[in-house]
């Protein structure tokens, strides 16, 4: 109990744990759990639990779902987090798809991304107060549940959560594919507590407590057939009661117990008693009612009284231990357990069309394993009909789940591992694909020429998105010119069209229109309407490499759109949408991207997310931004690895655009050399953007000058993103320019991006308008930039141009209404350039600038925990404030104190400190 304390302290302070609990069956696992609780109950601390249940372990996510499930009314919170989180965590919990904000049957489960979302759930209701969540008998646990723990280890120890995972070790043996599970599992944030048996002299006391009255002989007998077991002692000790001090024969407690209290029921209660059994955790009231079960109040009243059942939450019926529900399992005849799963089946089939997992999972135990797979292949084709492959995906690994798990079905295997690679590769759940992809393409020489083409396209992407650039540069490249030597080009039209989306990426754009054009020409030819709308997808990319025509582009991917839809491809709709935004990045494009993947359980709907968040930081809202980043920025980092350093630029100008330049250093320092994401041109121009503006915002012109130009160069060659790329930042490029006396240069920039850019839009012509004021500063020049940055809305570029007017044309009230704007966005660094600049200009500086004393006593909390070391998370689960309002008191301290780093302000407080005891000793 001092050890979970103590870690639940720690997890108080954002250092979180694994705890594994280990122990035999009754020894007290549950109970140490429950008495932590209660020690912890007057405090911050609050609690999740769920548990694994026996039969269960081809279900996915069994007890995490119940503990989501069970935190519905005792943390609304939570379930409004996971309600958020819908499109992602509708895989675990299917009834937020009819909750969520994004209503959709099943959202996609890439592992990772479900893993980050439930982890993101737990750290943004954890501002109060650390969250200790108990996941309970995970011997029982279905594969996705262990790779959660799995992947908690790696994450819990920067969070303020503490897992606990209980696990009966006689069920976790050496020999059991469990044990490997369990012992992969480490780290520094992995504690192991191993409950071992009691003494006699503690089963003694316990007996004592419990009967005092009882004779020495019967304590004496229930010592030693307890076996050191606690819960044993307190079922021995209760039966001794009720049977007149004699104890009959015990090969089995629990059995006993059972059989003990089960012989004293009605008929009807104890065929209640077998239906819970079979149901496990399906086991609601309403199923219950829906069973025709005779007198089924009075015989759950009975059962509850005679210590079987109890009511739980959700109007859910259970054993009141779960041992007690094994034992009723397995005395149980064989035909009579069978029977029960049939008809619970069908019942759960009747209420809740869409639980086809858990209908299979009955129809298994009823012994009709080749029905339960057609319930789940029939489930997966209306899935796929109705347009929602991550859905499909879903049912299809369920199917394999089963074929693994019984013999009689393995000739089957083959037909559904060829299905679920195409689904899970639409759906883009890469943890999922990867083996199966891998073992198929070891075998690529059995297959033949249309298949392998189709195989070698998906599995190309896969590598692609997977982080193995070049690898998958090489496998397409390979796989083409085998066809072109064997004469059988025709078959690898989707070949083609991937080959040059990955060329793409690569800047390679010669060779994307000429593969884009190949594998188009086949798509018409041969009728393949899949591959013609991705190859039509990249050729409109292409196209706008050449041209620099946004509308083009944008119309040319909502043409596509229109196409994929007729032809039923909702995942390359949702594709064609998401692409369509890179060119019309308004929140209504993201927004139907958002929600045709949402629609279609496809990926691309967690991308529209981030790129609506960085449209709220351009438009002034950085609020809003963080909430989407917060949301879907891990998910994003962990699902999907060639995409981790193009989110570390996109959400360093969030705080870009707030003045934290520290955290904004942090996520663009240099990658390893041997991370090829980091080299891709379609997105090099965002992050070398991003440097630009760093370098900038630290007056380093000669570097600000050389990020900007080589992100502007980069634009030329691959970049299409207008709101985070190198042209929205031209007006910076040109003040870094003129201020290391570049002029001819500046002027020829300016020049140059507009040539390459024929039809600019809303940003692009703010920038325009702000980089022609900086070059030629005049008042009309700085109303017309100032309008523009207007209208777009950027009110950053719109405050930042009022500096300029205030710098260059000596305008004090320009440079005031500069600081009103910074101010009002949250803009912190521009907030201190506009303070510099009122003072040389002989305008009245904030009084708080020169006396520490203005700082706010929440401000000052807040400069004691950054000179304590700690992050803004952690400051917000100290002090129960959100994220956004720790980054205001920060960015408000920065600018408070003119400086332009935590590390100042860790220097500053100490300062404070020490000047403070001088004057304590003085007096």
């Amino acid at each position: 109990m001092g050890r979970l304390q103590a870690l639940v302290a720690q997890a108080g302070e954002g250092q979180g744990h694994v705890v594994f609990i280990s122990g035999e069956a009754g020894i007290g696992k549950t109970r140490l759990i429950d008495e932590l609780r209660q020690a912890l109950s007057g405090g911050p601390a609050w609690f999740l639990t769920g548990s694994a249940l026996l039969d269960d372990a081809s279900l996915a996510f069994t007890p995490v779902a119940e503990s989501l499930r069970g935190a519905r009314r005792r943390q609304p919170g939570l379930w409004e987090a996971a309600r958020e989180r819908s499109y992602v965590l509708s895989a675990v919990v299917p009834e937020l798809s009819t909750e969520g904000a994004h209503p959709v049957p099943g959202g996609p489960a890439n592992l990772p991304v479900v893993f980050e979302a439930l982890l993101d759930v737990i750290e943004e209701l954890s501002m109060g107060g650390p969250c200790v969540w108990a996941l309970e008998d995970l011997h029982w646990a279905d594969r996705s549940t262990w790779e959660f723990i799995k992947h908690a280890t790696r994450r819990v120890g920067e969070l303020p959560v503490i897992i606990l995972a209980t696990y009966r070790e006689e069920e976790v043996g050496i020999a059991r594919a469990r044990w490997q599970r369990l012992v992969a599992v480490g780290g520094p944030a992995v504690e192991v507590v191993r409950l071992a048996r009691l003494s006699d002299e503690e089963v003694s006391a316990i007996v004592a407590m419990l009967a005092p009255k009882l004779s020495a002989n019967m304590a004496r007998e229930v010592v030693v057939r307890s076996a050191g077991t606690p819960l044993f002692a307190e079922e021995l000790v209760a039966l001794a009661g009720s049977v007149g001090g004699v104890l009959p024969p015990v090969p089995d407690i629990v059995r006993v117990t059972f059989r003990d209290r089960a012989d004293r029921l009605s008929p009807s209660a104890r065929e209640l008693v077998d239906v819970v059994a079979v149901a496990g955790g399906d086991a609601t009231e309403d199923l219950l009612l829906s069973l025709d079960l005779p007198a089924i109040d009075a015989s759950l009243d009975e059962c509850r009284s005679s210590g079987l059942l109890v009511r739980g939450g959700q109007r859910m019926v259970a054993f009141r231990h779960p041992l007690l529900r094994e034992t009723a399992y397995v005395e149980m005849a064989p035909a009579r357990r069978a029977r029960l799963h049939d008809q619970v089946a069908r019942a759960i089939a009747e209420r809740h069309p869409q639980a086809a997992e858990r209908v299979a999972r009955h129809v298994e135990h009823a012994g009709r394993s080749d029905e339960a797979l057609a319930t789940l292949e029939t489930a997966a084709q209306e899935a796929r009909r109705a347009g929602n492959v991550g859905r499909a995906a879903s049912l299809l690994k369920a199917a394999l789940d089963l074929v693994d798990s019984d013999t009689a079905l393995a000739h089957r295997k083959e037909a559904l591992v060829t299905i679920a690679i195409g689904d899970l590769f639409r759906a883009g759940r890469w943890s999922e694909l990867d083996p199966l992809i891998r073992a198929r393409w070891t075998r690529r020489h059995l297959l033949g020429v249309a298949e392998r083409a189709w195989l070698a396209s998906l599995f190309a992407l896969h590598l692609f998105w997977t982080g193995s650039i070049r690898e998958a540069g090489a496998v397409a490249g390979d796989e083409i010119s085998h066809l072109k030597y064997a004469g059988q080009l025709d078959a690898g039209g989707m070949l083609l069209a991937q080959a040059a989306f990955i060329g793409w990426f690569r800047g390679n754009g010669d060779q994307v229109l000429s593969l884009g054009a190949q594998a188009l020409e086949i798509g018409r030819r041969h009728g393949d309407a899949e591959t013609e709308c991705r190859a039509r997808n990249v050729l409109a990319n292409a196209a706008f490499g050449v041209d620099r025509d946004r509308n083009s582009a944008a119309e040319a991917h909502w043409e596509n759109a229109r196409f994929a839809r007729a032809h039923g491809f909702a995942v390359a709709e949702a594709n064609a949408l998401w692409s369509a935004s890179h060119f019309s990045p308004t929140t209504e494009c993201y927004e139907a991207a958002e929600r045709a993947a949402d629609q279609a359980g496809t990926w691309y709907g967690v991308l529209a997310r981030v790129w609506k968040g960085i449209l709220h930081v351009v438009e002034g809202h950085p609020d809003y931004a963080e909430e989407s980043f917060v949301k879907v920025g891990s998910q994003v980092r962990h699902g999907v690895p060639a995409m981790r350093v193009w989110m570390d630029a996109v959400e360093a100008w969030l705080h870009l655009h707030r003045g934290d330049l520290e955290e904004a250093a942090r996520l663009l320092q240099e990658p390893a050399v041997d991370d090829e994401t980091a080299h891709l041109a379609i997105w090099a121009d965002q992050r070398s953007a991003a440097q630009g503006w760093l370098a900038w915002e630290e007056s380093c012109w000669r570097d600000a000058a050389e990020h900007l130009g080589r992100a502007e160069q980069e634009g030329r060659r691959g970049g299409y993103h207008l709101t985070v790329g190198g042209p929205i930042l031209l007006p910076l490029h040109v003040d870094a320019l003129l201020r290391i006396r570049r002029r001819r240069e500046a002027e020829a920039v300016v020049e140059g991006v507009r040539r390459a850019h024929s039809a600019p839009d809303r940003f692009f012509r703010g920038a325009l308008s702000a980089a022609a004021f900086r070059l030629r500063p005049t008042r009309p020049g700085a109303e017309e930039a100032v309008g523009h940055a207007d209208q777009a809305p950027w009110p950053w570029l719109a405050a930042l141009t009022l500096c300029w007017q205030g710098e260059l044309l000596r305008d004090r009230r320009a440079a005031g209404a500069a600081r009103q704007r910074f101010e009002g966005l949250g803009a912190h660094a521009g907030v201190r350039r506009a303070d510099a600049l009122l003072a040389v200009l002989g305008g009245a500086r904030p009084s708080w600038h020169s006396s520490p004393s203005g700082l706010s006593a929440r401000e000052l909390e807040v400069a004691e925990l950054i000179a304590a070391g700690m992050t803004n998370p952690a400051i917000g689960r100290r002090l129960f404030l959100s994220r956004p309002t720790v980054a205001s008191h920060v960015g408000h301290l920065l600018t408070k104190l003119g400086f332009s780093s935590r590390s100042q302000v860790a220097a500053w407080f100490a300062d404070q400190q020490a000047a403070g005891r001088g004057q304590e000793s003085s007096r």
